[in-house]
């Protein structure tokens, strides 16, 4: 699946592969580094797998951060 694929799937949350792919990233320790950043931060686990919420990442991507304490 592409990135347009997984934002135009209906949704709510992405596990780490899909978010990296999301973003453009190859590696998943960049998503754990931003995690520790506050900068995207999971916000579900399934199990012990994060879930990060999908309008989160796209906000994220656009450059819009919910984050107040930056």
């Amino acid at each position: 699946t592409s990135s347009k694929e997984i934002e135009k799937k209906n949704t709510k949350y992405l596990t780490r592969k899909q978010t990296a792919k999301l973003c453009k990233i190859k590696s998943l320790a960049t998503l754990w580094n931003w995690k520790q950043q506050g900068k995207l931060v999971p916000k579900q686990k399934a199990g012990r797998k994060p879930l990060y919420l999908k309008s989160d990442v796209i906000d994220f991507l656009n450059g819009v951060n919910k984050n107040i304490n930056n």
